[in-house]
């Protein structure tokens, strides 16, 4: 099983439904049938985060292969934005359960290309978070995702929809 080519999707967006990602296994060419010649099994595919798929060779084809899928978290929405006093900005965005964070953009560039303010919000309860040092009388744009971390590695959810606010106190 380690010598053949194994095709399948890499990334789904969470549902609240077990995931289980279709798998095609070919070897030198030819087509292997699932329960004839492999099994699979999934593991950690329910939750945003990674999860894994395990092949078995069966009749003749020996070994185990384990290969990962993403799972992300949903697509995060800003609920508001206010201008606080003090050159301040008040992010409001909706909680998110599955959630071990929050990563929140500022910038004074719609494209996020430039002079962009990323900060990270630990916590999935947080739905709120005030971002300061901000230049008077200057428009920002913000953004947000929901992120998970699975072990040693760290899924992100798609970004918000992009809002914008100028700074006036």
């Amino acid at each position: 099983i380690q010598d053949t080519t194994i095709s399948y999707k890499t990334t789904y967006t969470y549902s609240g439904k077990t995931i289980q990602p279709g798998v095609t296994v070919t070897y030198n060419g030819t087509t292997l049938s699932k329960g004839k010649d492999y099994t699979v099994t999934y593991s950690n595919n329910k939750k945003p985060g990674r999860g894994k798929i395990t092949i078995k060779g069966l009749n003749g084809y020996t070994g185990t292969v384990t290969k990962n899928f993403d799972i992300l978290p949903k697509r995060q929405k800003i609920k508001k934005l206010t201008n606080v006093s003090g050159r301040k900005l008040k992010v409001s965005y909706t909680k998110d359960s599955t959630a071990t964070g929050y990563e929140i953009q500022v910038s004074p560039f719609k494209t996020f290309f430039y002079d962009t303010r990323t900060v990270k919000v630990k916590g999935k309860k947080n739905s709120a978070k005030t971002i300061k040092k901000l230049t008077k009388n200057k428009t920002y744009y913000v953004r947000v995702r929901t992120y998970v971390k699975s072990g040693s590695t760290t899924v992100s959810g798609a970004w918000s929809s992009v809002k914008k606010i100028k700074i006036k106190k």
